[in-house]
């Protein structure tokens, strides 16, 4: 773990940026492109600069660069310095394992609390694409003046749905009572959050106007703190054990090599966890949604099919190389199954 401390307690947001996942695999025409084995944020698809840059650039729109803070696999570390410009992330924290989102979202958060605890923090997954880009920020500043002003609640961004994509989850909105208009210039309350439905289920949500989950979210990291104690008390006991060797870490106690050993203990014989499965979707009460404009193109470059089918949507007509060879070499693997983890307890720190 690298990195610089905030300043002010009343500064500008921390934005988490999640880097740390396998991503996709494509051809080796994609890797002769980009320099690096084609992880999706590593890649550059569109322009010159990488998809981890483009998130970089939008995160330092919002706060100073020092209040960055990006959560990457061990394996990928050597290709994330060289997919983003120097100076562009304040702190950056390597985790041993892939354990899935829950992981990165709360040893990010563990991180800002050791050096800001009245911190409000923006998650912004590294792998997206939205455009304009104005507007996108223009939602985002939103949700985090929102989540600062209401500590108890937190500040979901949504996409519309422009088809039934089976891909994603689906957020459904409480509309009883919210006017047409109200609806349009408020954040909605949050009725559930139905994770990646069957295709009869994504066409009833998509006709019933639901909204897609994009994963960028904005709250009080103390308020995520606490509903993460509630609902997960074993996964958070890692993350308490986690806070401890940061503040030994930073005090000279122990080293950093101390510390990355020390997560490898935690990490290992950890299960992988969603944070939608075992934290968002529980928190669906305290939730509001923040909808982006119907005119900003959204997508989860997570796999190659979005990647061409976003090209295909902003007038790409001429699929570039790179996503043609994401479609012929798509991963055929499926990720792991998701584990709750009201209860589970890890082995002590050795």
């Amino acid at each position: 773990m690298d990195g610089t401390s905030g300043t002010s307690p009343h500064a500008r947001p921390w934005v988490i940026v999640l880097a740390g996942g396998q991503g996709g695999r494509a051809h080796s025409t994609a890797e002769r492109r980009t320099g690096a084995p084609p992880t999706h944020p590593f890649c550059t698809i569109i322009g010159s600069r990488t998809v981890l840059q483009h998130t970089l650039d939008r995160a330092a729109a919002i706060t100073s660069t020092d209040r960055i803070v990006v959560v990457v696999g061990k394996e990928h570390r050597a290709r994330l310095d060289r997919a983003m410009c120097p100076g562009s992330a304040g702190v950056v924290i390597e985790q041993p394992f892939d354990r899935g989102t829950a992981f990165s979202v709360f040893l990010a958060l563990a991180c800002v609390l050791e050096r800001d605890p009245d911190a409000t923090v923006l998650c912004l997954p590294a792998n997206q694409f939205a455009s304009p880009n104005d507007r996108f920020l223009g939602s985002i500043t939103r949700a985090c003046e929102m989540a600062a002003a209401t500590p108890n609640r937190l500040l979901l961004v949504a996409a519309p749905a422009t088809h039934a994509d089976t891909d994603y989850d689906w957020i459904i909105p409480e509309r009883d009572g919210v006017s047409d208009a109200a609806a349009e210039a408020d954040p909605l309350p949050v009725a559930f959050i139905r994770e990646k439905p069957n295709a009869p289920g994504a066409t009833t949500l998509f006709r019933n106007d639901s909204y897609l989950n994009t994963m960028v979210f904005a709250v009080r990291a103390s308020t995520l703190w606490g509903h993460g104690c509630f609902l997960a008390p074993g996964l958070m006991d890692t993350f308490v054990t986690v806070r401890d060797l940061m503040r030994a870490t930073r005090t000279g106690y122990i080293t950093t090599e101390d510390f990355a050993a020390s997560l490898r203990c935690l990490y290992s014989p950890a299960p992988t966890v969603d944070f939608t499965a075992a934290i968002l979707r529980l928190m669906s009460r305290h939730t509001l949604i923040v909808p982006l404009d119907r005119d900003v193109v959204w997508s989860d470059w997570d796999r190659p099919e979005h990647v061409t089918e976003t090209l295909n949507r902003i007038g790409a007509g001429r699929t570039p190389e790179v996503a043609q060879a994401m479609m012929a070499s798509a991963d055929a693997a499926r990720p792991a199954p998701r584990v709750s983890l009201l209860a589970m307890t890890l082995p002590p720190l050795l």
